[in-house]
């Protein structure tokens, strides 16, 4: 108890020291702001002071209203530049460019040298925040026609010229800068971001070798390069730059992060982990954590739950994934738990882990920080399905679109967990409701094709639609099998073939498209290669219609053979 208190009254001592010495600080700063300001035939009362101190306190806390309020009178009773320049200053805060122009004018007629020059950039800055561009370049073109190597005026033209797209002017005034200041870091930086515009990643990689090299301590460099080096594929190089900038700060939660990142996203899985747990020690562990620790902590055990999953390692990653609280990632976390006890059912082809599901969907559903998330709704029913609980998946559906009502997304879902339990008039309805709010959904246009065709129900709007859909997902190999049952059905058996072919190339283990590639081949009457796809399919899902199809096999062959 004794080192509790001691341990708080230490901490108190600290704290009103660190505070003492900031008003001390600021203090110094205000007398010798003052001392700038007066001129010989001015003394600051006591009370002159204090309106001075409390302006620039208020100024500090944002409240510019105040500020001008306190400072006012001290500042234009000095009647100097620096006290006009001041007021001006405060009123651009302020918005209030009227009188930011009227207060910077004054000061420029006092004005003198390098004092009169910051003057003009201030004046500047005003036009600027009132979208003034011509008044701002006239100003800017004068200092520089009186100090060609003015620093402000270089960095303020160019950028000017940047906001405006005129990219080679303003790389011109920022090469101007680098011949005057070649160890100034601005030009190259600015320089970089210029032919990040223009994606002339390589000169922006230049500049930026430069920016790092003249200041080994400037962050934003580093991570520039390393997302350009990311975005351009060059994984190795962006880790390179990372590691550098570890060098010089171990504890850079950004480097950590993305140092983790990109090596889960080149599958460096082991490494990856390496920068997460690091990432993880560098944050100070504390019972009441902020908000932003929290998701710090979510995004590396979420990335080491994830890359354990990748690696098949299910135990670790649901020890990862289960430590991912409230915040970043939560829900992709447990989406990602459900995923694991899918696929292990499906391995050992049971449902005894239908529970835990059940159980992570539940506390999901019942969540109310989360009854506006869509993906919790959409995942949820898809993942159901996946357990055949169609019931649960429609009532989750219907809650969904309580607080999504046009969702297309939800409907199209609820669409299909109606075809499962059967009801294929309510499910073709909601289709119709999808194609109403949104006739380009590739899904359901295509769920609409495959409906008509199985049914035979009007097999030339089948074909129109479906092929509608391949042209907006012209690579969906579900649709090629769309699109082949469809000439099934119009008996165009050969064109079949060809789409249940392309279909295959990437759904080669789907016991659909292999039953309907055996029917079509049962109708060109090819029977060893129809009983071989379709024994392919019924070995992945036992199923009647594809063991009727294998008897018809056998008795087509058979009558061959009489």
């Amino acid at each position: 108890m004794t080192k509790n208190i001691t341990k708080k009254i230490t901490t108190m001592n600290r704290t009103r020291l660190f505070l003492a010495l900031i008003l001390l600080v600021n203090t110094l700063l205000i007398f010798f702001i003052l001392a700038a300001f007066a001129s010989p035939s001015n003394a600051y009362s006591s009370s002159d002071i204090q309106k001075v101190i409390k302006g620039f306190i208020y100024e500090n806390y944002g409240n510019y209203g105040k500020s001008i309020y306190n400072l006012k009178s001290a500042l234009k009773k000095s009647r100097s530049a620096a006290g006009y320049y001041e007021l001006s200053r405060l009123y651009l805060k302020n918005k209030n460019f009227t009188k930011a122009i009227y207060y910077i004018n004054k000061s420029i007629k006092t004005a003198s040298g390098k004092y009169k020059t910051n003057c003009y950039i201030l004046k500047t800055k005003i036009y600027l925040s009132e979208n003034k561009i011509k008044k701002s370049l006239d100003i800017l073109n004068l200092i520089l026609k009186k100090h060609p190597s003015d620093r402000q005026a270089l960095l303020l033209i160019a950028d000017i010229y940047k906001f405006e797209k005129h990219f080679a002017a303003a790389a011109a005034y920022l090469n101007l800068l680098k011949l005057y200041y070649p160890a100034d870091i601005d030009s190259y930086y600015e320089l970089s971001k210029i032919y990040i515009l223009e994606n002339k990643s390589a000169k922006a990689i230049k500049n930026l070798k430069e920016v790092i090299k003249l200041n080994p301590y400037f962050k934003e460099g580093y991570f520039q390069l390393t997302a350009i080096y990311t975005i351009t594929d060059k994984e190795r190089s962006a880790l390179n730059i990372l590691k550098k900038y570890l060098r010089y700060n171990p504890l850079s939660n950004f480097a950590l992060y993305q140092s983790g990142l990109i090596n889960y996203a080149v599958k460096n899985y082991g490494t990856g982990r390496k920068y997460f747990f690091r990432l993880l020690r560098s944050i100070p562990s504390s019972k009441l954590r902020e908000a932003q620790e929290i998701d710090v902590r979510n995004n590396a055990y979420f990335f080491i739950g994830a890359s354990y999953y990748f690696q098949n390692n299910f135990p670790k990653s649901i020890k990862y994934l289960k430590l991912v609280k409230y915040g970043h990632h939560y829900v992709n976390s447990r989406f990602q738990e459900i995923e694991i006890y899918l696929t292990l059912n499906k391995k050992n082809k049971s449902s005894k882990n239908n529970a835990k599901i059940n159980n992570i969907i539940n506390r999901l559903i019942h969540n109310k920080k989360l009854e506006k998330n869509l993906k919790v709704y959409y995942f949820s029913a898809i993942s159901l399905e996946e357990i055949r609980q169609y019931k649960k998946a429609e009532n989750i559906l219907h809650k969904g679109l309580k607080n999504f009502p046009k969702n297309t997304s939800l409907l199209y879902q609820l669409a299909t967990d109606y075809h499962f339990l059967h009801n294929n008039k309510k499910s073709i309805k909601i289709i119709d409701k999808v194609l109403a709010a949104d006739p380009t959904n590739a899904d359901a246009l295509n769920f609409k094709g495959y409906y008509l065709a199985v049914h035979k129900k009007n097999l030339t709007e089948a074909e129109k639609l479906v092929k509608k859909a391949l042209s907006i997902e012209p690579d969906s190999p579900y649709i090629f099998d769309s699109m082949g049952f469809v000439y099934l059905r119009l008996k165009k058996y050969n064109t079949a073939l060809l789409y249940f072919k392309r279909a295959l190339k990437k759904l080669k283990h789907s016991s659909t498209v292999l039953r309907h590639t055996g029917l079509d081949y049962l109708m060109l009457k090819n029977y060893n290669k129809a009983e071989k796809y379709l024994e392919l399919s019924e070995k992945i899902n036992k199923s009647t219609l594809t063991l009727k199809y294998l008897k018809e096999v056998v008795k087509f062959r058979n009558q061959t053979k009489k």
